[in-house]
């Protein structure tokens, strides 16, 4: 590493212990953005800077809950449960997989005790991060940080096209990026994909002209990084993300601008990825009529033999959660169950929800799509009239942003293996971290954690509460005059714990105080 990269990782971890939440964000720009592989020269080969910054954000979360600082009872939201049963049947399926440990050095894929030690790891710092980005200030700050993340992406995706340097990153037309996690084209392709809704509704979240139209003149830019890499399934998802951004958006010229620019880019832009739909389509023609000549008994095996290996793929994953429902085959080890149900080359399973279920079970399946539904159910709720929502808007823009986020994403997972891959729970993070802020409750919901948990409270304003209790306030009271019949305001004197219960509230969201007052 060079010295401004140590100077860097010297601060973030320093910064990690102290301000935890902050030292997850900088975990966060390390997994998303994968800085070592656009600069290898400085970061180095076989960088350990994200187990560095972990280890200070895990020590600055105990530091923080010393001082009482962190709501441990987060956890158990119902997104953290769900996935803490994902995370039980994936170390479970690795001791009961009846298949033995698979490890293909040719196509670099992980054996299954290193899935299972690169997974357990990603949903450590999950729950850390769910414990620390606990207001809407800290979830807007991380999706801002890997917003500036993803526009690095973008501009750089376009940068090597308009600067010649294609040739570097090409590959048969197509754009991959350097060596490592976003070397095939499609995950980088996710990438472009997850920054179009991030872009646009941050830009509704700014009073900001400047930073709005710049936003704004970003998204094209990601449009035109995506048809570098040449994903078919990326191309679906941007569709049907400018689709919902379209029918949800703040401004309807903006977006009917956008939803024609689409169009024109699409058309003028995207050749060689029609052109890949285009062959695909040719080839699927060409095996039929292959199938039909050399058979002289159109033997109907032989003719709906799927061409697209994703579809062979999903086909065994199905087959497979039928055999093994429960836990699946264990991680990894999707390959290796392939020849049992199929002749041709193994595939890995090209489908999320399909590698969730084949290799955790069908309850791991479940858990992936409930969490999609958890999050898309407020699509068709009314947002409520009587409550304020930010920047004025009609609606929570977080939540269209987290919608068309999850939309995107999972649309990308049905041609995608995104299991075991830091992006998949960043995605789940700012979701769960929405959820529980939604559902925030006033009254601890689980005592056991009272003793780990309290209240944050001055004893300046404890004090202050206890003093008010015992003083007589006098308030103004409409009252019936006596003899007169005439309602006139005269000045009574309340018991003091009601006159105050509105102060004590303020001070104890719980109401403990109010109920120790009286």
């Amino acid at each position: 590493m060079t010295i401004p990269v140590l100077l860097y990782m010297l601060l973030s971890c320093i910064t990690a212990v102290f301000v935890p939440w902050v030292g997850a964000i900088f975990y966060y720009i390390l997994a998303v953005g994968q800085p070592e592989d656009l600069f290898p020269h400085h970061f180095g080969e076989g960088s350990r800077n994200s187990l560095y910054i972990s280890l200070a954000v895990i020590a600055g979360l105990g530091l923080a809950t010393a001082t009482q600082q962190v709501d441990w009872r987060r956890l158990f939201a119902l997104p953290n449960l769900a996935l803490m049963l994902v995370v039980v049947a994936f170390n479970l399926s690795i001791l009961t997989s009846p298949f033995a440990e698979f490890f293909d050095v040719k196509i670099a894929k992980l054996s299954s005790v290193q899935m299972l030690d690169t997974f357990n790891k990603i949903m450590l710092i999950y729950f850390v991060a769910v414990l620390l980005i606990d207001t809407r200030f800290k979830l807007m700050c991380l999706i801002s940080v890997i917003a500036g993340v993803l526009l690095y992406w973008v501009l750089w995706a376009n940068k090597i096209y308009f600067t010649g340097e294609f040739w570097r990153f090409g590959d048969n037309g197509r754009l991959n990026g350097p060596w490592g996690l976003y070397h095939d084209e499609n995950y980088l392709a996710m990438l472009f994909v997850l920054a179009v809704p991030i872009f646009y509704y941050l830009s509704v979240a700014t009073t900001n002209r400047v930073i709005k139209y710049g936003l704004w003149l970003c998204i094209p830019l990601a449009w035109h990084a995506l048809f570098l890499t040449g994903s078919r399934g990326a191309l679906l998802s941007l569709i049907v993300v400018m689709t919902y951004i379209f029918f949800r958006s703040y401004s309807k010229k903006a977006s009917l601008i956008f939803v024609v620019g689409l169009v024109v880019a699409i058309a003028t832009q995207s050749g060689n990825m029609l052109q890949r739909v285009t062959d695909t389509i040719s080839a699927e023609e060409l095996e039929r009529d292959r199938a039909f000549i050399e058979n002289s008994d159109d033997s109907p095996e032989i003719l709906e033999k799927p061409v697209d290996p994703r579809l062979i793929s999903w086909e065994v994953g199905l087959k497979i959660m039928r055999d093994y429902p429960l836990l699946g085959v264990g991680a990894a080890n999707f390959m290796r169950a392939f020849p049992e149900y199929d002749e041709s080359d193994p595939h890995v399973a090209h489908n999320t929800l399909v590698q969730f279920g084949a290799a955790n079970g069908v309850g791991a399946a479940f858990v992936y799509l409930y969490l999609l539904w958890l999050r898309l159910r407020n699509v068709m709720q009314k947002p409520d009239p009587e409550k304020t929502y930010p920047q004025g808007h009609p609606r929570d823009y977080l939540d269209d942003l987290l919608n068309s986020l999850f939309i995107g994403f999972y649309t990308v997972a049905l041609f995608l293996d995104l299991m075991v891959i830091e992006v998949t729970y960043f995605v789940f993070l700012v979701g769960t971290c929405k959820y529980i802020l939604d559902n925030k409750k006033s009254r601890p919901f689980f005592t056991i954690i009272d003793s780990v948990y309290r209240w944050k409270q001055s004893k300046a304003d404890a004090e202050e509460a206890k003093a008010v209790v015992n003083t007589a306030v006098p308030v103004y009271r409409t009252v019936m005059q006596d003899d007169s019949n005439i309602l006139v305001d005269k000045p009574v004197a309340l018991p003091a714990a009601e006159a105050i219960k509105p102060k004590l509230n303020q001070y104890a969201p719980t109401g403990h105080l109010y109920a120790d007052a009286k």
